[in-house]
C-alpha cells in the first residue's frame, strides 16, 4: 500500500482521514515488479515536481518527501534484502562478523575510495 498526505494540514498529520491511498498492490514485493507497476505513478509525480500544477489560475509547486519502513525502502532502491550477508550494499561488515570486536570499520573516505 502506498499512501500520501498533504503536509500543509499541520494539525492533521496523524489522522487517518488525511492520508490518501494511491496504490494497493497484493503481489510480491520485489524491485522489478514494483518498478513496472509504479512507473506511470512515478512519472506523474516527477512531472508535478518539475512543472507544478496550474489550477484556477494558480501555479502550485510541490516538494515531495519519501517515508517508509526499512524493508520497503530497500526494495524501492534495489538494494540488498533483509536476509543478505551485508546490511548495506556498501557495507564491508558481514552478518557473520557480528560480535567480532577486532573488525576495522572504514571511515567515510575509505568507503568512497573503495566503491
Amino acid at each position: 500500500m502506498i499512501t500520501f498526505m498533504i503536509l500543509n494540514h499541520k494539525k492533521h498529520h496523524h489522522h487517518a482521514n488525511y492520508h490518501y491511498t494511491m496504490v494497493l498492490y497484493p503481489g510480491t514485493e520485489n524491485y522489478n515488479t514494483l518498478e513496472f507497476i509504479l512507473n506511470p505513478f512515478l512519472n506523474e509525480l516527477w512531472s508535478l515536481k518539475k512543472n507544478g500544477l496550474e489550477a484556477i489560475g494558480i501555479l502550485w509547486n510541490f516538494k515531495l518527501y519519501f517515508s517508509s519502513n526499512w524493508k520497503f525502502l530497500v526494495i524501492c532502491l534495489g538494494l540488498n534484502g533483509l536476509i543478505s550477508n551485508y546490511f548495506y550494499s556498501w557495507c564491508s561488515y558481514s552478518k557473520h562478523q557480528h560480535g567480532d570486536l577486532s573488525f576495522n570499520i572504514f571511515n567515510n573516505e575509505e568507503i568512497k575510495d573503495k566503491f
